[in-house]
């Protein structure tokens, strides 16, 4: 009884850190994708600013 109990726990203990792991990696790729959506949103964003202040040369040069 004790020995199964051991191999269960084992095995739990084992699952959680794979487990772990994966939401680590998750975490990592998010981050990842954020910075990346951040490099696209803010040209378009300074395009916009100086396209509504006149500046349509550089507006597009951003886009």
């Amino acid at each position: 009884m004790r020995l199964e109990l051991e191999k269960v726990l084992a095995g739990s203990k084992d699952g959680l850190s794979k487990q772990h792991l994966e939401i680590e990696k998750l975490k990592t790729s998010f981050d990842e994708e954020q910075k990346k959506s951040m490099k696209l949103l803010f040209p378009l964003i300074e395009g916009q600013i100086n396209f509504y202040q006149g500046d349509y040369d550089k507006a597009l040069s951003l886009f």
